[in-house]
């Protein structure tokens, strides 16, 4: 950080209303404020907030001023300052800290800062069009609008029945349960490789989608990019493979196209006729519970993490070895410990504290090798005695260096890519609720 980004905005003597002499010696308050920008702010805050930080400034202190050791305590905290926008507290980079493209995707309403606190702010559209971190509230003047979303239920677990039949309106004799729905194709997504599209049950995603419905023998992993090249044609769209592979020889905008096959979105049953709606969010394609039909406007935001309590949405999935490029094997570090060596879920104190507390160390390299939906999976059984009741989702998208880690306001797992490296910090820590999954001690395997 330059210097000239750190500024001291306050010195005051504890108990005392004036400022500092340059003869006074006691207790004092300093505030200083930090320049900073949404890609470092995070780990400033991490930093000081970490009970290492105020010794290491008590040491600095002494060193610089020529005082023996031991005379200087210090205690430490920090949090963002907030912005402004019509007398109303904000966070974050407009249209950055709530983000409503990818990587983020953050929708009306998320929660973007100061979780669980009077005080705390969510992404809402201001009157400009900004998309801004505003607290709770406090705007008299309603934000457009959004498509409600529901919160996610529990994904179903390994010895739950699998099979559902689907919206009610789908006349069941005719086109059979919703669980049983497969359509392969032998050239897809942008790696031009097989893929299988699935749909979910209510309240699963569709990482959980493609690991239920992977065949005996088989692994199966979800690919954010599978709505691209179906079956090597660029112009065939997902309303297409949603409405039971219609006619799959006739590309969109020929005269016999999807839209007009017979298929269950298009005719649920024998006296309905409906048509397929377009959708731009990243949980499309998808059914809706009543029997509506959307596909996806743009290929490129579907993503696999999402979950949805009112949609069953539409999965490509590809084989492991077409997603990594080796079989899977499972991690030979997701395995119950001695109760010190092992994972352990720590809040507000970083993996480093932690395992120093148990005689131990944190162990970067196990984290670094943590990656993909299975072995969060794994996690998330072993932490649960096979509940899997933690995780609503797990979010494979970027590489973090907290990872894997929870957060609390909407049950979200994160873990790195299934085909990244690690760049895991164990000085880094999760404030509570939120949690990380630290690994101590030598590895397993």
């Amino acid at each position: 950080m330059p210097p000239e980004n750190v500024q001291v905005t306050n010195v005051q003597a504890v108990d005392r209303r004036r400022r500092l002499s340059s003869s006074d010696t006691g207790t004092f308050d300093v505030t200083y404020e930090i320049d900073a920008n949404e890609n470092n702010a995070e780990n400033i805050l991490d930093t000081v907030n970490d009970p290492g930080f105020a010794s290491a400034v008590s040491s600095a202190v002494e060193n610089d001023l020529g005082i023996p050791a031991g005379q200087v305590t210090a205690t430490a905290s920090a949090g963002e300052a907030p912005g402004d926008y019509m007398g109303c507290a904000t966070y974050g980079e407009a249209n950055v800290r709530c983000n409503r493209g990818d990587p983020d995707f953050d929708s009306e309403g998320d929660v973007c800062a100061n979780d669980n606190t009077p005080d705390e702010a969510i992404c809402t559209t201001v009157q400009n069009g900004d998309f801004l971190c505003v607290v709770r509230g406090c705007l008299t003047t309603d934000p457009p609008p959004a498509e409600p979303t529901d919160p996610p239920t529990d994904p179903p677990t390994d010895e739950a029945d699998d099979s559902f039949e689907g919206p009610s309106k789908f006349d069941q004799a005719k086109w059979g349960p919703l669980s049983d729905y497969v359509v392969s194709y032998a050239d897809a997504g942008k790696d031009s490789t097989p893929h299988h599209y699935v749909y979910t049950n209510l309240g699963e995603s569709c990482h959980h989608a493609c690991m239920r419905k992977s065949p005996p023998g088989e692994t199966w992993y979800c690919d954010d990019q599978s709505l691209f090249n179906v079956d090597g044609d660029e112009n065939k769209r997902s309303d297409q493979i949603m409405n039971d592979d219609c006619d799959p020889d006739n590309a969109v905008g020929e005269t016999d196209g999807p839209q007009d096959c017979e298929g269950r979105c298009t005719n649920p049953d024998d006296a309905t006729n409906r048509s397929i709606s377009r959708n731009k969010s990243a949980w499309a394609p998808y059914i809706r519970n009543d029997g509506k039909c959307f596909y996806a406007h743009f290929k490129g935001k579907h993503k696999c993490y999402i979950p949805r309590s009112n949609n069953y949405r539409l999965c490509g999935c590809q084989s492991y070895n077409d997603a990594v490029g080796e079989d899977y094997e499972p991690n030979m570090n997701i395995v119950e410990g001695d109760g010190s060596t092992g994972w352990h879920i720590v809040s507000d104190r970083n993996c480093n504290n932690h395992c120093d507390s148990l005689g131990l160390t944190c162990n970067a390299a196990v984290l670094n090798e943590f990656k993909g939906a299975y072995d969060m999976r794994a996690l998330e059984e072993l932490l649960t005695d096979g509940a899997l009741g933690m995780c609503d989702m797990w979010d494979d998208r970027l590489v973090k260096k907290k990872n894997p880690a929870y957060r609390d306001t909407d049950k979200r797992c994160y873990v790195n890519p299934v085909d990244a490296n690690g760049d895991a910090a164990c000085n880094l820590l999760s404030r509570s609720p939120d949690t990380r999954f630290c690994y101590c001690g030598d590895a397993m395997a």
